[in-house]
């Protein structure tokens, strides 16, 4: 069940509503805890609930009602559900089995029938109804908290590139695309093929840093800085930002920042490397 804020329940729900939803006078706060274990995905997560409305405390202690954490990471087609009558849910999930866009959001679920179920706190507009609420019925829910399981933040900065081919593109040119999960450099075809070549060639090595990642790097530095909130969820932007700090640069999100220099010190400086090359060959 997807979280959607203008949903419509057949009774009244406690959710963050700003004091002008069906229990104004009430709070439901569910606070996720993730933790990654380094260098894997084995992934710990500690959710504290916090739930103010008397009657509803009240259906949990007689343990009509329970406190209920929904896991969602629809990269690896993982959907769990964990409930307990106490407001601290703790569960580890294996290596693997979460991955990529994590999604943790807490309810407050009817474990029971509730037949005739009227709260002190609803809003007035509910005056003295009543509502017959079945089992497994949601009774409170809050915001969904996102985060992303992977090693990004722990990844080399030549991790954050892929190469592909694309038809259309003119022989000589080529483009980044920065709207996946890595920084994409995109070339026609016949270029892929020879690039591929070239690349892996040691002596050419000072070449394609300068000719190629330099440049695509400064970019997508430069893009992050002034569009960080479209490239924040991206892999290759928080993979960025680690190495950043790593160096105690400037983190993303800093128009003005000198990112020439950033990308020339996160790649080690490849010019140095390009003037050794052509002074060994100088006659």
């Amino acid at each position: 069940m997807k979280y959607d804020p203008a949903k419509a329940y057949p009774h009244p729900v406690l959710r963050p509503s700003d004091g002008a939803g069906d229990y104004p006078r009430a709070e439901f706060q569910v606070t996720p805890y993730p933790e990654r274990i380094e260098h894997t995905t084995v992934v710990r997560i500690r959710a504290e609930f916090a739930l103010s409305d008397p009657d509803l405390r009240r259906l949990v202690e007689d343990g009509a009602a329970g406190y209920v954490l929904l896991v969602r990471a629809s990269g690896v087609h993982h959907r769990s559900a964990h409930a307990s009558g106490a407001p601290l849910i703790e569960r580890e999930f294996a290596n693997g089995e979460l991955a990529g866009r994590l999604e943790a959001r807490g309810l407050l679920v009817a474990l029971r029938d509730l037949p005739g179920f009227r709260a002190t706190g609803w809003h007035e507009d509910f005056g003295d109804a009543r509502f017959d609420i079945a089992a497994g019925s949601v009774l409170a829910e809050d915001w969904p908290y996102v985060c992303y399981i992977d090693n990004a933040e722990e990844a080399a900065i030549g991790s954050i590139f892929e190469f592909d081919g694309e038809q259309g593109l003119a022989d000589g040119q080529w483009r980044c695309d920065l709207q996946g999960p890595k920084v994409s450099l995109r070339m026609s075809p016949a270029d892929r093929k020879q690039f591929e070549i070239a690349r892996h060639r040691d002596d050419n090595a000072a070449y394609v840093m300068n000719g190629v990642f330099l440049p695509a790097l400064v970019y997508a530095l430069q893009e992050a800085d002034r569009n960080g909130d479209e490239y924040a969820d991206c892999r290759w932007y928080r993979s960025l930002n680690a190495r950043l700090a790593e160096r105690g640069l400037r983190e993303l999100g800093v128009v003005g920042a000198d990112r020439l220099s950033d990308a020339q010190r996160l790649l080690e400086e490849p010019f140095r490397g390009a003037l050794a090359l052509w002074a060994s060959d100088a006659p």
